[in-house]
């Protein structure tokens, strides 16, 4: 029941509320059409997909010709060429990333890790072992995905975290590529980054700078805009998986030191050393980080399957947050205050409210 309209360059959507404008602007757009819940517009480069008419433009069917009109139904959409041909294309299914009513993951995620919420109403997800990004509404609709397993851009080695910047920016750990894939709202896609070992997790700062846990190198590098020059920031005790911005300091994970190293991102001091309880064994484990909406950490410990609540100042001791979430890794905060998690091992996401009551 969304209307969808355009004057040629921006698109709006709304549906008895306020209208929205989808991201990024088009050129003589000329033609709209829904595809199941996606949006279409066709302009003078071609046909474009919006997912939940929320996500940014992105450019579709390449080969398609000249697109006078289209129109869509369900997962069907049908563009009638300048030259009269008619060509159906199919939506690919892709289901919600939670547990169905049977307590089955159904969305086809294989060892998801990092997550990235938007918010206008989506996040992305790294389903790892398929090589790919997805993008989901808060709801658990899928939108879009993009990649497969290559070395091109916008291919992907087992991408493992993510990071959205203030002008819609993803960052992608392409960890098994060693380096940074930034996907630009416009369907661009630049490459940061050269002979990182195993990149783990990714944060951007306010003024635009990318800081980079370069996981087996044991190091924190920052990454400066334009030319995205590299520069090591600080050697740690050990790999680094998650990163999160508290205090004006940039806090690192390294579950084989068993805490959170606290980094002055301008010295590259460790000015404090944050101790988390489901990282005492000093294994190497996928541990990330999010900031609650208290300042807290929350850090997960995905061997023992535990979510703890960390001081950033260092003067409380952790306390835990959840048990029985084995092999959680990525977590990050929700518009409403929840914490979305990966549960990797498991192949799905699970939502855990902040006061400890069970997720979903």
């Amino acid at each position: 029941d969304w209307l969808a309209w355009s004057d040629g360059r921006s698109v709006r959507i709304g549906r008895g509320e306020v209208p929205t404008t989808v991201a990024s602007a088009l050129e003589d757009v000329r033609a709209l059409g829904w595809l199941g819940i996606d949006l279409v517009a066709v302009d003078s480069m071609g046909v474009h997909r919006s997912g939940g008419g929320m996500l940014p433009w992105r450019p579709i069917l390449p080969g398609a010709g000249s697109i006078a009109a289209v129109s869509g139904y369900n997962q069907s959409l049908w563009l009638i060429r300048s030259d009269g041909l008619v060509i159906e294309s199919v939506a690919p299914g892709c289901l919600s990333p939670f547990l169905n009513e049977h307590g089955a993951p159904g969305g086809g995620l294989r060892e998801p890790r990092g997550l990235a919420v938007s918010p206008t109403g989506w996040f992305a997800v790294a389903d790892t072992q398929n090589h790919r990004v997805r993008w989901f509404s808060t709801a658990g609709t899928c939108l879009d995905e993009v990649g497969s397993e290559g070395t091109d851009p916008g291919n992907f080695r087992e991408p493992s975290g993510l990071a959205l910047a203030a002008d819609g920016t993803l960052a992608v750990t392409d960890t098994w590529n060693g380096r940074i894939q930034l996907l630009r709202p416009d369907g661009t896609i630049e490459l940061v980054g050269s002979n990182l070992f195993g990149p783990r997790d990714a944060l951007w700062a306010a003024d635009g700078r990318l800081f980079v846990a370069d996981t087996g190198n044991k190091r924190l590098l920052r990454f400066d805009p334009p030319n995205w020059q590299e520069t090591m920031v600080t050697k740690l005790a050990g790999p680094a998986t998650g990163l999160a911005s508290a205090l004006g300091l940039v806090a690192a994970a390294v579950p084989v030191d068993g805490a959170v190293a606290m980094v002055d991102p301008a010295t590259g001091q460790v000015v404090r050393r944050l101790e988390v309880p489901g990282w005492s064994s000093r294994e190497q484990q996928e541990g990330y980080l999010a900031v609650l909406p208290t300042g807290d950490l929350a850090a997960s410990a995905p061997t023992t399957g535990e979510l703890w609540i960390v001081d950033p100042t260092g003067s409380s001791p952790a306390r835990l947050l959840r048990d029985g979430l084995p092999g959680i890794t990525a977590v990050v905060l929700m518009p409403d205050g929840t914490l979305l998690a990966s549960q990797t091992w498991e192949n799905h996401l699970v939502k855990i409210p902040v006061d400890g009551a069970a997720g979903q």
